[in-house]
């Protein structure tokens, strides 16, 4: 507990990553997140139990095509009731899908690296919409570099909606009074998050069967809803 403290991790009911994780790339000491994480990014759910440390969450925003484009993501969380495994995902609007920059539309305003962020912002929400999140440590893991360090700074020298999205993902942390920890995952260690984002020929209730039947957990999975409100606000960012 005290070595949680030590690296900023505030105390919280334990949430765990994916099972069978490989060990975090080799990087940089300054890049790694603090021991208490690495830890935590390998373990199983129950290792290091007398060391509550913060939320593991894996967010994934895939690009499919120029015009279809969506969202999704898992977490892990425990209560006094039990441990719980969650998941989510949304289709971003078409206005969005449409604006998008590619090869075949490379005057749009909108990167990819854009839609990660916005992904990650409606992560925040969908954790906080079932969460009492005040004065916890959330760590979300990113296979896209720069949506990692655009929430590492809070902060950007673009005006594109990047800007505007962490300005909202500022408001967001303020108002729900919670930590933001993000590092970079290999895409490999990132399965559960790019199958929320790129399975959508699954109905939702195939998706959780997917779900329970390929990520076996030991409690059952939970499939989360971006709220309406949130989806319309992001979607004017």
């Amino acid at each position: 507990h005290a070595d949680c403290e030590a690296h900023g991790a505030l105390p919280i009911p334990l949430l765990r990553c994916d099972g069978g994780v490989p060990p975090p790339l080799r990087r940089s000491a300054a890049a790694q997140p603090p021991p208490p994480l690495r830890r935590q990014f390998c373990s199983q759910l129950g290792s290091h139990a007398g060391c509550r440390q913060p939320p593991v969450c894996g967010v994934e925003v895939a690009l499919l095509s120029a015009s279809c484009d969506f969202g999704g993501g898992v977490f892990f969380f425990s209560t006094p009731s039990g441990s719980h495994a969650c998941l989510w995902r949304h289709r971003f609007p078409r206005s969005v899908r449409l604006n998008l920059s590619s090869f075949a539309n490379p005057d749009g305003s909108i990167t990819n690296s854009d839609l990660e962020l916005c992904g990650n912002i409606a992560h925040h929400h969908v954790i906080a919409s079932i969460l009492d999140i005040r004065e916890a440590t959330i760590w979300t893991g990113s296979d896209n570099s720069a949506n990692v360090f655009w929430n590492r700074k809070g902060s950007t020298t673009t005006t594109g909606p990047a800007a505007y999205l962490l300005q909202h993902q500022a408001l967001h942390q303020r108002r729900h009074r919670y930590i933001p920890l993000h590092d970079f995952v290999p895409g490999t260690a990132n399965a559960m998050a790019d199958d929320c984002s790129r399975l959508w020929d699954l109905s939702d209730d195939a998706l959780l069967a997917y779900f329970i039947s390929s990520y076996p957990q030991t409690v059952s999975w939970t499939l989360c809803q971006l709220p309406s409100e949130v989806y319309s606000e992001l979607s004017l960012i």
